[in-house]
Order: C-alpha cells, then structure tokens, then sequence
C-alpha cells in the first residue's frame, strides 16, 4: 500500500526533528523532489530499492542515504512513543471521520487528529518529539 502524501511528509517532519533510525532491509522510506512531492520505496537486500509507485528497482549507495527518511509502521510509532514515556491513552474515530489521538506521560499530555489513522498518529509522534507534550 502506497502512503498519502501527507503521511510522507510527516515522516519527513519527523526526521527533521531528529528521530532517524538506521535503515536496513525491509524498511519502507521516502524522499521527497522539489516541486513533484514524495516517492516511497521498499529497501531490498544488497543496496538496491524498489519504488512502490513504479515498480522499478534501483540502486541506493551509501552516499544518497541521508535524502531519505524512515516510513514507520503504526506499531514502530506506538513504540517510540512508548519508549518517551507515554502511553495512548484514547483513540477516537469522530464524526466517522477524523481520528483523534491523545497520549500521556509524567504529567504531560499530547494529541493529534487527522483522517487516517497513520497521519495521526505520525502527528502525535512529531507533537512527543519537538513539545514533549504538554504540562497538565
């Protein structure tokens, strides 16, 4: 499944905040084009990438690694989360259309919203990362 344009350049909000995992075999990543938006990829074995919107496969050296950024899985996200001290603690899906996120943590809450759950919760991953939520 391809993300949405959104999802992707949250991703890559998020790598700018400074969470940058290594990238390994079987990850999903991106990059972003000046102008033309964000392509995703899978990472295959032996440097090579195969591109989810084409289907082509393509070498990916060393070198051009820091253009991409991870794509995370909702799981990964819960974990890090996690891993900063909170917990969700509610996810509702309002109106039969946008997700509302909230998650706590030594005494600081964060929350997002967004219409796929993906977006929102990559929301409220960024809102852990760069307010480390906010004091009750």
């Amino acid at each position: 499944m391809i993300s949405s344009t959104r999802f992707l350049a949250l991703c890559h909000e998020l790598k700018r905040a400074g969470w940058n995992p290594g990238i390994e075999p079987g990850m999903r990543v991106s990059r972003g084009y000046a102008d033309l938006g964000y392509e995703e990829f899978l990472v295959l074995p032996n440097g090579k990438l195969l591109s989810l919107l084409g289907g082509s496969t393509s070498e990916f050296p060393e070198a051009h690694r820091g253009h991409f950024c991870v794509v995370p899985s909702v799981d990964v996200i819960v974990a890090e989360v996690r891993r900063r001290g909170f917990d969700i603690s509610s996810v509702t899906f309002a109106d039969q259309r946008i997700f509302q996120l909230r998650a706590e943590g030594a005494g600081r809450v964060a929350a997002a919203e967004a219409a796929s759950i993906e977006e929102a919760f990559a929301k409220l991953f960024l809102s852990v990362m760069t307010n480390a939520g906010v004091k009750c």
